[in-house]
C-alpha cells in the first residue's frame, strides 16, 4: 500500500472512529435522560396526586 493510499485509509478510519464516538455519547445521553425520567416519575406522582394508573402508564411510555 502506498503512503497516500495509506494516509486516506488512516483518515477514513478517524471519520468513522469519530462517528462511533458521537453515537456513543448520543446513546449516554439518552440513557441519563431515560434514568433521570424514571428517577422522577414516582416522586411526580406522590407529589400531584395522580392516580397509580396514569403514573404506570406514564412510566410505561417512558
Amino acid at each position: 500500500m502506498a503512503v497516500p493510499e495509506m494516509q486516506k485509509a488512516i483518515a477514513r478510519l478517524r471519520l468513522h472512529l469519530a462517528t462511533i464516538k458521537g453515537e456513543e455519547e448520543e446513546l449516554e445521553r439518552l440513557r441519563r435522560d431515560f434514568q433521570g425520567q424514571m428517577e422522577r416519575a414516582p416522586t411526580a406522582v406522590i407529589q400531584s396526586n395522580i392516580p397509580l394508573e396514569l403514573s404506570l402508564a406514564a412510566m410505561g411510555e417512558i
